[in-house]
């Protein structure tokens, strides 16, 4: 079985169900599962709004672009 962007966002977050809007956007955005976890990883660890779908992916693309 592969895992999904929302699969692993559900290992942080298992208390909140994001919108199917920004579910939408979480799978369409998200490209690299290792990136987008180290990203759940700083989010969770600072304490983070779970919510914050865009701010979320805002970091994961600027991780992206850094890391290349």
């Amino acid at each position: 079985m592969t895992l999904r962007p929302l699969d692993v966002y559900r290992e942080f977050f298992p208390e909140f169900t994001p919108s199917p809007f920004q579910q939408d956007i979480i799978e369409q955005t998200v490209t690299d599962l290792d990136v987008w976890r180290e990203t759940l990883m700083y989010w969770a660890s600072n304490d983070y709004r779970p919510q914050s779908i865009g701010k979320m992916l805002e970091y994961y693309s600027n991780y992206l672009i850094s890391s290349v």
